[in-house]
């Protein structure tokens, strides 16, 4: 690995592992889901979606050369120290504890803890809420508790509050779909420009039935070109800026005009394919709270 990937790697590991990090999803979609609480559910999804293609804050980092990172759409927050989480969580578990019938019901784990792995919406870091749960399961044990009850309290109780805009997110439902194939050979083949014109074919003989379906698409395919060329605008920003280097400002410069060609037209060369099929899997991400398992396919062929 050379010099440049490897500290790029290591800074993407370093933030894997080190921090908590809140989503701004539900900041940005649940203001407009409530200012258009009187819409279809077809129609509040897609506003909510061209929100967050408007708003998500665009990150770059140092030595990336393919635009596009969910490092800017989960900032960072302030947490308290491992013992004062601990203490916290001893209280979590002493209050189950007491309040747990006698006859041992309530104690059923249930599936959702299958979803320990990745505690998407956790307010603390995972390593810690695994020692914390491996100290605390010792120590209560004892008592009569199991591992998975204890990690199942902790998990539930170390989560972010989003509030009320995270219920009427909930409340819609917003996630519409997830372990997807995105259909990459069409992107690449008629790219954003030729997807939006096929839209507008549709749109224009539709029966009336279609016609709020083809306007979401409208302004769903819009949202991404808009995305693109926004991207692309932070990287002209950032070329231009003193504190990068002449190579720096010229490869982010590069970034730019690649992701400029692709935010409509086709892709004509492998570069330009891989940062238009890059940007819509990201986009694939950055539209769910805590990201999507959609495949690539066949990727060696189609690219």
């Amino acid at each position: 690995m050379d010099v440049r990937l490897k500290r790029l790697y290591d800074q993407i590991e370093y933030e894997q592992h080190h921090g908590v990090y809140r989503t701004a999803f539900y900041d940005i979609v649940g203001p407009v889901l409530r200012e258009h609480k009187d819409k279809s559910v077809l129609m509040r999804r897609t506003l909510g979606f061209k929100a967050l293609m408007e708003q998500y804050d665009l990150a770059i980092r140092e030595d990336e050369v393919l635009l596009g990172t969910l490092k800017g759409c989960y900032p960072k927050v302030e947490v308290p120290d491992y013992q004062t989480r601990k203490e916290e969580a001893r209280g979590v578990v002493q209050k189950y504890l007491d309040e747990k019938p006698a006859s041992g019901k309530g104690d059923d784990t249930g599936r959702g803890l299958i979803y320990g792995r990745m505690h998407e919406t956790g307010n603390i870091q995972f390593n810690e809420l695994q020692q914390i749960i491996s100290e605390l399961y010792d120590e209560f044990a004892p008592k009569g508790l199991t591992r998975l009850e204890v990690a199942r309290e902790l998990e539930t109780y170390f989560t972010f509050d989003f509030g009320e805009d995270g219920r009427v997110a909930a409340d819609l439902p917003w996630e519409a779909t997830n372990h997807n194939d995105l259909n990459a050979p069409k992107i690449v083949r008629l790219g954003l420009g030729g997807i939006r014109d096929e839209v507008l074919r549709y749109q224009e003989g539709c029966t009336p039935d279609k016609t709020e379906f083809y306007e979401a698409e409208l302004i769903t395919i819009d949202a991404v070109i808009g995305f693109f060329k926004r991207y692309a605008k932070v990287a002209r920003e950032m070329a231009s800026s003193d504190a990068v280097s002449a190579q720096r400002s010229r490869e982010l410069l590069e970034m730019a005009q690649v992701t400029e060609k692709v935010s409509y037209d086709r892709p004509e060369t492998f570069r330009q394919a891989l940062q238009l099929v890059w940007l819509m899997y990201l986009i694939s991400n950055i539209q769910s709270p805590i990201g999507s398992c959609n495949s690539y396919a066949r990727f060696d062929q189609y690219m």
